[in-house]
């Protein structure tokens, strides 16, 4: 194609009103070069929109081009989307720097693409990447990093007949050029992914990679860097069809200087990698004879098989790819049932049980399996015979397991195991017997952000006894009806054999009316906080919320005499979120609330203005339990009992008005709270049972002031601190209109 039909035919596509496209040219006389919207970098194009654009293949698409602003260092938000589309030659990039590299542009600062990204749509290319740098030694830049692009592919893709490459990042440092400019000091790739989801069809692809950089020989850089870069395989089928297939995570090549690859991996679920060309499947590769570290790396393999050599650490050391794991701080882990070639490069093999390994294996080998200085952890998953045998490994041989080979652990419930290797015709299989199983002490932390929705549904009820009825009393004094609102904050601990802090807020709202010397109220409530607890190697937080109503009333005996009472009905949620060692767990639980209360304040005047009040009280609150499933590996079952809370209060209180328009009150109390356990079970097995139960100090100042003496309306400012088993302070506000 000459270069002006390449322009005509880019143009009338242009002009045919699909969006995306705002440059276009020719890379060399039989490619055309196509790039995204020049404002927002993004390129969407179907298979009938792609063949007006690039009719004979061959076509290079960018949601940026650096080619197209030389000056300009960093790219980000570039994406190419394409349906449909199969071009065996072309090359699809979120963002490309890699043809800025003239001798003539020295170039300088620092190089950085992040967030591109590709979505091929039951497509192909012969390479696709989320970002490609490719940079000349003449230039001298002082660092090149690429952050967070993408590449995925979905649905069936079509047949290729060349290689196909394939990465979230690819940073590139090429041998030739003429120029004297410096090496950059660091080339990095961090957080960038290769994902395919549900694909099937044509042929594996050559090398998908999550992250890559590296440089030529005799080209040594000073530091390169592979972090945090993933692959994510799932639902899908691939077949290898050429001499290498490789899949990693992150990699790093350079003849010289540092390489570091750290927190990589390849998760792949529910797939099959087949073909007796699978190469290599590692989480971190590195390819230098410098000094370098690799650690961090992890396979993930769920349901799959893998006719390769599946790694979590390895070291190119000679030829294509030929080298050794990298054992240390390396792991691989598997579940459900899996199948590979071989597996190396780790010093942990995690491998999670369930139900179904009492037939079939975790993990089967075609090679031996050797683990001298490894660990095998155990987690399971809902194990429901205990006295099965359950298949961990199958492989040809099986060699150095001892007794601190094996480590039984879960998220949250910890299993006892005795470990045997079997000898058959068909290899070895190294099988565990479940013996026992028992929390372990993480598992507290679920009861201890339940016991957080307990006290703070608890709070409300003291909210309701304090700061509602006291806007009740003030409808007596100022009028026949009220009108209120009150709000409430405040932080808590409770000691609980560890601890619960709850930060919350609450509001009420409602009205009160005299019915001759008592008066009764209707109003609804709500209130949110969070908690956050800890246990073990676990910490936990929850959000907590109610929502109810309630009916509150007072009656006046005599001048000295007043009883009281409250009734609320609600509901209320927690959603938990625990990070443990090696693992995220949360639920989200829903329950009714209720509560009661009951008192009596005898009132004695000291002055005209001044006056000592005693009072006791009875509150009982009622917390329903649920039943929920964890989100941990495991998907463990927690049920939640009820929770009842008992409390008995009596205190003094002290109050007096400076005027009208002016009145304080100071207090002390003593409360105990009996009951209030936050009872449970993980998987039938009884959680720990943190409680309420204890004894509270409680000290309180309030201020109530009115605009006029003779107003309707007022303002009314508290504030509590509490000691002992209950830590903490509470401030509120609330203001009434009578008339």
């Amino acid at each position: 194609m000459t270069h002006t039909d390449a322009v005509a035919r880019v143009l009338s596509f242009s002009f045919a009103g699909l969006a995306g496209v705002a440059a276009c040219g020719v890379c060399n006389a039989e490619s055309v070069v196509v790039t995204g919207n020049a404002t927002n970098g993004v390129l969407s194009l179907d298979a009938e929109s792609y063949a007006l654009v690039c009719p004979d293949g061959n076509c290079r698409l960018a949601g940026w081009d650096a080619d197209e602003d030389p000056d300009r260092n960093t790219f980000e938000h570039g994406s190419v989307t394409l349906t449909g589309v199969r071009d065996d030659t072309g090359f699809f990039y979120g963002a490309d720097h890699s043809n800025n590299f003239v001798d003539e542009h020295p170039g300088s600062g620092r190089v950085t693409l992040s967030d591109n990204r590709v979505e091929l749509v039951e497509s192909v290319a012969s390479d696709v990447r989320g970002a490609y740098i490719n940079i000349s030694p003449a230039k001298s830049y002082e660092s090149v990093s690429a952050e967070r692009n993408t590449v995925r592919f979905t649905g069936h893709i079509p047949e290729t007949t060349e290689a196909v490459s394939a990465g979230g990042a690819y940073v590139f440092v090429y041998g030739g050029g003429t120029g004297t400019g410096d090496l950059p000091k660091q080339l990095s790739v961090s957080g960038n992914r290769a994902v395919l989801s549900n694909v099937t069809g044509g042929s594996m692809l050559y090398d998908l990679f999550g992250g890559r950089v590296s440089t030529l020989p005799n080209r040594p850089t000073t530091e390169l860097s592979a972090v945090g870069n993933a692959v994510e395989i799932e639902g899908s089928e691939l077949d290898a069809r050429s001499a290498y297939r490789l899949v990693f995570g992150g990699y790093a090549g350079s003849s010289g200087g540092k390489a570091t690859v750290t927190e990589n991996s390849v998760s792949i679920v529910d797939s099959t990698l087949h073909g007796a060309d699978i190469q290599l499947v590692a989480a971190g590769v590195v390819d230098t004879d410098g000094d370098f570290t690799v650690s961090g790396n992890v396979v993930r393999l769920r349901n799959t098989t893998v006719e390769g050599d599946v790694y979590g650490g390895f070291h190119v050391t000679s030829g294509l790819y030929t080298g050794v794991g990298i054992d240390a701080g390396n792991r691989i882990e598997a579940s459900g049932v899996n199948r590979v070639r071989s597996a190396g490069g780790f010093d942990t093999l995690v491998l999670t049980l369930s139900d179904v390994n009492v037939e079939s294996p975790v993990l089967t080998l075609e090679d031996p399996l050797d683990l001298t200085g490894r660990t095998v952890r155990l987690t399971a998953s809902n194990l429901k015979d205990p006295d099965a045998l359950y298949e961990c490994v199958l492989a040809p041989e099986i060699t150095g397991l001892t007794a601190d080979t094996m480590v039984y652990e879960g998220t949250l419930v910890d299993y006892a195991f005795e470990a045997d290797i079997l000898s058959e015709a068909t290899g070895d299989t190294l099988s565990v017997g479940r013996a026992r199983s028992s929390l372990n002490e993480n598992a507290k932390t679920l009861s201890e952000v339940r016991l957080g929705t307990a006290a703070f549904v608890a709070q409300g009820a003291e909210f309701v006894a304090d700061d509602g009825l006291r806007a009740l009393d003030d409808a007596l004094k100022l009028g026949d009806r009220q009108v209120f609102g009150v709000v409430t904050g405040g932080t808590s601990r409770y000691e609980t054999g560890s601890r619960v802090d709850v930060d919350g807020v609450t509001l009420a709202t409602g009205a009160a009316v005299r019915l001759g010397s008592g008066a009764l109220g209707l109003f609804v409530e709500a209130g949110w906080a969070s908690s956050d607890a800890a246990a073990g190697n676990a910490t936990a937080e929850g959000d907590h919320d109610y929502f109810g109503a309630g009916v509150a009333g007072l009656w006046k005996l005599s001048d000295a005499w007043r009883l009281d009472a409250a009734l609320r009905l609600g509901r209320s949620s927690t959603e938990f979120d625990g990070h443990f060692e090696s693992e995220h767990a949360a639920y989200d639980s829903d329950g009714l609330y209720a509560s009661v209360h009951a008192g009596v304040t005898r009132t004695m005047p000291l002055a005209d203005t001044m006056r000592l009040a005693f009072y006791g009280r009875y509150v009982g609150v009622y917390l329903e339990g649920d039943d929920v499933r964890l989100t941990d590996e495991a998907a463990s079952r927690y049920s939640a009992d009820d929770v009842t809370t008992h409390a008995a209060r009596a205190g003094l209180r002290l109050s007096g008005e400076g005027s009208r328009r002016f009145a304080w009150h100071a207090g002390l109390a003593y409360e105990h709270v009996f009951g209030g356990d936050a009872s449970g079970t993980v998987e039938g097995l009884a959680l720990d049972e943190p409680s309420l139960s204890g004894n509270t100090l409680i000290g309180e100042l309030g201020l109530e002031l009115r605009p006029e003496e003779d107003a309707s309306w007022g303002v009314h400012f508290g504030l509590k601190g509490y000691g002992l088993d209950r830590r903490g302070v509470t401030g509120n506000v609330a203001v009434g209109w009578s008339w």
